[in-house]
């Protein structure tokens, strides 16, 4: 039982913001004192991993990228079940669930981010799920058992990795999604049609520029855009058990009540500088409820990162955040896709490679391979059905390659296979 009131260092959150923070805290002084109040009732757990390794045998066994006794071994004192109230910062002091008041030194907010509910009616039926918890995935696994129809809402990557999951069940799936094409931040439109069509010859429902308008007993609704000028068609989808797959929302809201500052075009994310301090210099804050230059792109690896720096800074180090560059892989319905950077090219604004040897497919086998330039050098990758040149192209976005050098890396890889590639669309300027 912790029975102390004052800490040194209070971290909010248990998630790998958090524990990097701590960690970071220990490399600067490991004696010093560290109190984790954490909502959850176990240690951190790889969340990308979830559907992945728990949810189809039930196991979760190498979701854990720490041991359960971590707290104990990195000396942090751990509170689980037990959330923050109010955070007081003129007294320094936060209000717990528990009925206790702790005042700290430093303040590390990492409380993350949850699953975006839509306000779509009859999105609280019993039959209607997140993928967040390991309490989400038992509550799916015991719907799986007498369903024979799934509604993934939501074509994101995760998305397609929850219907690929249920699919692979014997469960059949639909996918509804509001945009023109699938993983549509991470591949563009010429790789949306391929996946979208490799997905429904596997027995899986998508249907794209869809809105959903309502969860019913045992069915979803929603209504499709025809094509344009065309207006839209209401359809009705058999549903068991329906997936929310619809990005998540920073848990932002008891430092915006306790008056930090706010960033982002809603004001979602409490706003850090490169060094995670927020406009309280004894508050620092980290993970998906944080954001530097109000963007916040809630990966794994960023919130680590981040974490890493808050924790180091405010044990009287220094160290600057540096933004990671997301990556994305996705494994599933016979296909791999790897993503980096500006995958879809969204942000380009040079030449837009659209050439034979550089945006090219492979028809027979449905190989696809994108780069996208920004000012003449590498600015994405986009590679489906081509795993052994991710490597390559990786270590070409490391050195700033430019447009000469990426068409050599794609042409002596197309040397070495005897495919048949052509290209994808006409070259063209953006």
């Amino acid at each position: 039982m912790i029975e102390k009131t004052t800490w040194p260092y209070i971290i909010l959150g248990s998630g790998i913001a958090g524990m990097a923070a701590a960690e970071a805290i220990k490399q600067q002084d490991w004696n010093a004192e560290i109190l984790m109040v954490s909502a959850e009732d176990e240690l951190c757990f790889n969340r990308p991993m979830l559907i992945k390794d728990f949810a189809m045998d039930g196991s979760g066994a190498r979701l854990f990228d720490k041991q359960q006794n971590w707290a104990e071994q990195a000396g942090v004192d751990l509170k689980l079940g037990v959330t923050a109230d109010s955070i007081d910062r003129a007294a320094k002091e936060i209000k717990l669930s528990d009925g206790i008041a702790v005042t700290y030194g430093k303040l590390i907010y990492t409380l993350g981010a949850r699953v975006t509910i839509p306000p779509i009616p009859g999105a609280d039926r019993a039959n209607v799920f997140t993928v967040r918890t390991r309490e989400d995935m038992r509550n799916i696994r015991a719907a799986m058992k007498n369903a024979k129809n799934a509604v993934v809402i939501g074509g994101g990557m995760l998305g397609l990795e929850d219907a690929w999951a249920l699919q692979e069940e014997k469960i059949h799936v639909a996918i509804i999604e509001q945009k023109p094409r699938v993983a549509f931040g991470q591949i563009d439109q010429s790789a949306g049609n391929l996946m979208k069509k490799r997905i429904e010859r596997m027995g899986t429902d998508v249907w794209l520029n869809a809105q959903v308008q309502e969860i019913g007993d045992g069915w979803v609704r929603f209504l499709q855009q025809k094509e344009e000028g065309e207006g839209t068609e209401q359809h009705r989808v058999p549903a068991d058990l329906v997936i929310l797959s619809t990005g998540v929302t920073p848990n932002s809201e008891l430092g915006k009540q306790a008056g930090l500052a706010m960033s982002g075009t809603n004001g979602q994310w409490i706003a850090v500088d490169e060094e995670m301090r927020t406009n309280d210099p004894c508050v620092f804050a980290a993970g998906d409820a944080a954001a530097l230059h109000g963007r916040n792109d809630a990966i794994w690896d960023e919130a680590r990162e981040m974490g890493r720096v808050a924790g180091t800074n405010a044990a009287g180090g220094t160290a600057a955040y540096h933004p990671v560059i997301p990556e994305h892989v996705f494994t599933g319905y016979d296909t791999e896709i790897f993503t980096m950077a500006d995958s879809s090219g969204a942000g380009t604004d040079g030449v837009y490679i659209r050439h034979g040897d550089v945006e090219i497919f492979d028809y027979q086998r449905e190989r696809y391979i994108r780069i996208s330039l920004q000012d003449g050098v590498i600015a994405g990758i986009l590679l489906i059905n081509t795993p052994e040149l991710a490597p390559e192209m990786m270590a070409a976005y490391e050195k700033k390659l430019g447009e000469q050098e990426v068409r050599e890396i794609i042409q002596n890889w197309k040397s070495s296979h005897d495919v048949n590639f052509k290209p994808a669309t006409p070259f063209r300027k953006r």
